[in-house]
């Protein structure tokens, strides 16, 4: 009989009854074997679990998820290591490895997701050793000194925004119309696609000009957020709304944004626009502005607009760093200043000071 079996008997555990939070508590005993068969089958329910209520993400960051652990997953089983539970010097090694390939942002995610499937079956974070932040800063020193940067989407500025809009809203068709609106309403809002895939028609406030954002990627209050509409934006939006025939009281419910038919028409069913339909959009947009961009310019992507939006509210000089969080609902200044890269300063300080 194994030490740990010893452990829970003399302790009266019952492990039908565990939990993860449970579990974990036993596991910081070092008496305890985490790699008993009876903790790892009650830890492989709690995984199921775990899988089938889907942890309560949102899609892009179930599929993340995955993807990431399978990555991890699969290492361990290729180099015959464990990969649940594993340990510090298993992340070690693996951190290393994806060093290699991957770029240090993605080296982040991994240690994300291993922690989070150890903590959800109920085991200690393997990634909170000090050891994986030292590696990790180390990693990503070299990576950094190396020459690699953060990849950042192609920005619409406001002068390919107005150029676009000026293309697609003298097209009598609605899928021009309802393009040049998700643009318009993306960069005014400082959207993320999923935010804007979400938009109904009764989370616009036409009176007050202002858009509800029920569901957002920072916003962990359960409060909505609200962001102001541009007079431009709103005149777009009604144009849409009568070709389309669309009813504010009728269909306030509707998905705002929906696939269009080739009778031009808005299909039948309320569903909302799928992600890679919503990128087929922003490629589009591309094809149709791409000459003012240099040879080999990546086309744009869904948040091309807000960080053409980001860099337009940093280069007009008079727009406050917490004002810029705010409009772009981000929580910490680092954030805003990465998406606003390519702003150029102008204040002329060094310029004065030096002559």
């Amino acid at each position: 009989m194994t030490k740990s079996i010893t452990y829970l008997e003399q302790k009266n555990v019952d492990i039908s009854k565990l939990r993860p939070q449970h579990l974990r508590k036993i596991l910081d005993n070092p008496n305890v074997d985490s790699n008993n068969e009876q903790i790892i089958s009650v830890a492989r329910q709690f995984l199921d679990e775990f899988w089938a209520r889907k942890g309560g993400y949102r899609d892009s960051s179930w599929t993340k998820l995955q993807s990431h652990w399978r990555s991890f997953d699969l290492f361990c089983q290729e180099n015959n290591l464990p990969s649940l539970p594993t340990n510090y010097q298993v992340v070690t090694s693996y951190l290393k490895f994806r060093a290699l390939q991957c770029h240090r942002n993605t080296l982040k995610a991994d240690l994300w997701a291993i922690n989070t499937i150890h903590f959800e079956a109920g085991f200690p974070k393997p990634c909170d050793d000090p050891v994986i932040n030292d590696v990790l800063k180390r990693l990503t020193e070299d990576k950094v000194i190396g020459g690699e940067k953060i990849k950042q989407a192609t920005p619409i500025n406001i002068k390919h925004l107005n150029l676009l809009v000026k293309l697609l809203s003298n097209s009598d068709r609605l899928v021009d119309i309802r393009d040049a609106c998700i643009l318009s309403v993306a960069y005014c809002c400082l959207l993320r696609g999923s935010e804007l895939r979400n938009i109904k028609l009764h989370d616009i406030n036409f009176q007050a000009n202002l858009l509800t954002i029920p569901f957002t990627k920072t916003n962990h209050s359960g409060d909505p957020d609200i962001a102001e509409i541009s007079d431009s934006v709103i005149k777009l939006f009604q144009r849409y709304i009568e070709m389309s025939g669309l009813s504010y009281f009728e269909d306030g419910e509707r998905y705002f944004f929906t696939s269009i038919n080739k009778h031009n028409k808005l299909n039948s069913r309320n569903t909302k626009l799928s992600s890679s339909r919503l990128a087929d959009i922003y490629n589009r947009a591309f094809s149709l502005v791409g000459n003012m961009f240099p040879p080999n310019t990546p086309k744009f992507s869904t948040h091309s607009t807000r960080v053409g939006a980001t860099q337009d509210l940093w280069n007009t000089g008079n727009v406050s760093l917490e004002m810029i969080m705010v409009l772009g609902r981000w929580s910490k200044p680092e954030t805003a200043y990465r998406y606003g890269r390519g702003h150029i300063p102008s204040s002329g300080i060094m310029n004065n000071l030096m002559g």
